[in-house]
């Protein structure tokens, strides 16, 4: 009876037949989804307050954001997911430099569009009393700041990992789910400069 106790010990230590790497893509998954879920709920407002014409969604003489900006901010974070994913393409092929490079890359330019993200809140031609349409816009852009935020630590640690050779063509389980989230921090602004172009704020 002493002998089966260690057995069953181990067995519980070391989680015979559970494969860590699933839990983690679908960890990580599963909190993209829930963010999602949210941004969808928040999507949802601007649409909803937009169709009932809340009173003060663009009040007279608001200003609009600067469109220019807006683009290439959402493109620096699409190019930044590009880079991520040429990355992860080069080390499933088995080449951890092309991994490290654009990891590096992709990191600098979500570094980028962080820091003009920042910039640009910082000089939005309403605050959040000007209307329902400038409060929705200033959550959806700080929201992104949170994912630029969080993405950046992500990349810094991926590229730290991917120096110091961590990664190989059959060990990308933590790389495919770190994917998740940096695919959809590029998403993320495509949607909302979408919605506004074809919901504009204008009555």
């Amino acid at each position: 009876m002493a002998s089966s106790i260690p057995a069953s010990g181990h067995a519980a230590s070391h989680g015979d037949g559970v494969d860590h790497d699933l839990k983690l893509r679908r960890g990580m998954l599963f909190y993209v989804l829930t963010d999602v879920l949210f941004v969808i709920f928040m999507l949802a407002s601007y649409v909803w307050l937009r169709a009932i014409h809340a009173e003060g969604w663009f009040p007279q003489g608001t200003k609009l954001p600067d469109d220019q900006t807006v683009y290439i901010l959402t493109g620096l974070c699409v190019l930044s997911a590009i880079f991520f994913f040429i990355g992860f393409m080069g080390l499933r092929s088995g080449s951890n430099t092309t991994l490290t490079i654009c990891m590096a890359v992709a990191t600098v330019l979500a570094i980028a569009a962080l820091s003009g993200q920042i910039r640009f809140m910082g000089h939005l031609p309403f605050t959040t009393s000007d209307g329902s349409f400038a409060s929705t816009y200033i959550l959806l852009a700080g929201y992104h700041i949170y994912h630029m935020v969080l993405g950046i630590f992500l990349g810094i640690g991926v590229t730290h990992r991917a120096l110091r050779g961590r990664y190989s063509s059959d060990r990308t389980a933590g790389l495919s789910a770190i994917g998740y989230y940096w695919y959809w921090m590029a998403l993320f602004p495509v949607l909302v400069t979408l919605m506004v172009q074809l919901l504009p704020p204008g009555q």
